[in-house]
């Protein structure tokens, strides 16, 4: 429909265009004759007209959008135009009916000027009334003022995103960056006032003039240069919000901004997806999530989602968690099949049945005990669930004929000194066992840390002592992990899987472990600080931190790799290769046995020196001097 607008505005343009230029250039007798001649013609002009405005895809790009591109186009256009007025006349003044020049250059000429003129007109008119209100500020209920803090260009993005709505319902009063040479410079008629440490001066100032200001929005490069607690310590002092714009590319219909959290305190840039390579390995396929109804199982069920698979089939043992999230599917994918499973994982003869009906091409394995305490008091029920059960759904696959497995794993796999770290690392070392064993099932896994506000970590569980006004309890001052948003784990994963699928790259074809780039580890207690500061708080006068000492089976720093893992890169940011020996399958088969048996005779001695025994590097903490 707006196209259709759009389309009977032009046509009226070239009319308009077309006889402003016959009466500019003609009057009296000859006028008439020259509108004589060229009525008959005027559908064949209006409907080349059209043609050449397509072409030059005028229709594609978006009114509130236009630019100097925009323009370059109705140039284009409107001389293509031109230029097919004197091929006509040429070829009706050879056609012998007598027909006396008409158009000419002179009149060309100025119809080339109209005809740019008036498709400009309404394209750039909207664009300087759109201008207007955001600069000059037509205020309307809920429009807040702000004060950007972003380098020049940045500025000038957040002001077009403005513009267009894309931000919408934001005034911005004044503009500072972090560069000195960007200082008294204008961005569309705003001075850019001064620098980030003038943030106070210019809100008081603006005070001053009776203006509240209502947020502080900060661009990203201005995080990378400058600390999230900082600016949060300034903005928290002069009583304003400080929010974070959420889209890197901020003229677009998606950009957003949102109030700082945990995520900024990552201090890396999201990392760049490869959505069109996802799109094209995950449309289509049936896929099966292990797991599905966890944290982050349900995560990658989502991020599935987006790519139009031709079935999301979720397997989980609790019943409401199934059940929440696939309502939530059907809500926000409609038209995408899904299926709920209720089966444990443990029980291997139901895993086997689920795989055989199912036949997934597709398989992400999600399900695990993750919580490192529990687990080393309860070290049976880890067993069972992250050794057996992972076990269980890999040679369920295998007898099934799926054609991949993405296992998913923890950087406390690496040299483990846990029993969440050893039954996690034997399931990877049993995925690439199985990897090398035979050709009809890949198997990979995939290696992270510790994922922002999933179920059990660190960031849930502070934000709740933070609302009760609870002291917050951090294990160590010096206890660091590395850290990842739901959503960019959910997608790196399946990067990862999308990784295993190519061929074409040699130095990944014998990768079967994969490791997600998540930049350098961050320090609990900096965690911790940083999100009293995101409730307007103070560490250690509005909520206190309290060390609670380490427990069982934690220890101060992880690492990613081991030893005798080589590194390598993979066409896709954000995600690593690691390549090592595959373990022989019958070894970790007869281990299996082992574990049984100190399962059932309640050995957790028995257990740990069977799990050293398959798992190379795991010394258990007690044995660290710990």
């Amino acid at each position: 429909m707006k196209i259709l607008a759009v389309a009977i505005y032009d046509l009226f343009a070239a009319y308009l265009a077309l006889f402003g230029a016959i009466l500019v250039r003609f009057s009296g007798i000859e006028l008439q004759n020259t509108l004589q001649i060229l009525w008959p013609f005027l559908p064949i002009f209006g409907a080349s007209a059209l043609s050449v405005f397509a072409i030059f895809s005028l229709y594609r790009g978006k009114w509130r959008l236009a630019s100097i591109v925009d323009l370059a186009q109705i140039v284009k256009a409107s001389t293509t135009l031109a230029l097919l007025g004197l091929v006509a006349e040429y070829f009706l003044l050879t056609s012998g009916q007598g027909i006396d020049p008409v158009i000419g250059k002179k009149l060309l000429f100025t119809f080339w000027i109209f005809q740019i003129a008036t498709l400009s007109a309404g394209r750039f008119a909207l664009r300087y009334v759109r201008y207007i209100n955001a600069t000059r500020g037509f205020r309307h209920e809920g429009v807040a003022n702000v004060v950007v803090l972003a380098r020049a260009s940045e500025a000038d993005a957040i002001l077009r995103a403005a513009e267009m709505n894309a931000l919408s319902l934001i005034y911005v009063r004044a503009i500072l960056s972090p560069l000195a040479s960007d200082v008294n410079k204008f961005v569309r008629d705003i001075r850019i006032s001064g620098g980030i440490a003038d943030l106070e001066r210019v809100v008081n100032q603006l005070r001053g003039r009776g203006l509240t200001v209502d947020r502080v929005l900060v661009a990203p490069s201005v995080l990378r240069d400058v600390p999230a607690a900082d600016l949060l310590q300034i903005t928290r002092r002069i009583g304003v919000p400080l929010w974070r714009t959420l889209d890197s590319d901020l003229v677009s219909d998606a950009a957003s901004m949102a109030p700082l959290d945990e995520r900024t305190i990552l201090s890396r840039p999201a990392r760049r997806i490869d959505y069109e390579a996802l799109s094209n390995f995950i449309t289509g396929q049936k896929a099966m999530v292990v797991g599905g109804g966890g944290s982050i199982g349900s995560e990658l069920a989502r991020r599935l989602a987006t790519f139009a698979p031709a079935e999301i089939i979720i397997v989980e043992h609790a019943e409401p968690a199934l059940d929440a999230i696939l309502e939530e599917l059907q809500a926000s994918h409609f038209g995408i099949k899904t299926e709920g499973v209720l089966a444990d994982i443990r029980d291997r003869d139901r895993i086997f049945e689920v795989m055989a009906v199912h036949r997934p091409s597709l398989v992400i394995h999600a399900a695990a005990l993750k919580h490192v305490n529990h687990l080393e008091v309860n070290w049976t029920e880890g067993i069972k669930t992250n050794v057996f059960g992972s076990v269980n759904v890999f040679e369920a696959a295998v007898a099934a004929g799926v054609p991949r497995v993405v296992f998913i794993s923890t950087d406390k796999a690496v040299k483990p000194v846990s029993i969440l770290g050893a039954t996690k690392r034997f399931g990877e070392l049993y995925a690439r066992a199985l990897d090398s064993e035979q050709t009809g099932t890949r198997f990979i896994s995939v290696r992270f840390g510790n994922v922002l506000n999933s179920s059990g970590s660190a960031v849930p569980k502070f934000r709740a002592q933070i609302a009760r006004r609870q002291p917050v309890t951090v294990t160590h001052p010096d206890m660091e992990r590395y850290f990842i948003s739901n959503r960019e784990a959910g997608e790196l994963v399946l990067t990862a899987a999308l990784c295993s699928s190519r061929n074409d790259v040699p130095e990944i074809t014998d990768a079967s472990l994969f490791v997600l780039d998540m930049g350098s580890p961050v320090r609990i207690l900096d965690l911790a600080e940083a999100l009293i500061r995101l409730e307007g708080l103070e560490p250690g006068v509005d909520i206190p931190v309290k060390f609670t000492g380490l427990r069982p089976g934690e220890r101060l720093f992880e690492i990613v790799n081991e030893d005798t893992e080589a590194a390598r890169e993979t066409p896709y940011d954000g995600v690593l290769a690691l390549v090592d020996s595959a373990p022989h399958p019958a070894i970790l088969r007869r281990l299996l046995d082992g574990l049984n048996d100190a399962i059932k005779t309640h050995n957790k001695e028995q257990a740990q020196s069977i799990l050293q025994r398959g798992v190379p590097g795991y010394v258990p903490l007690r044995s660290q001097g710990s």
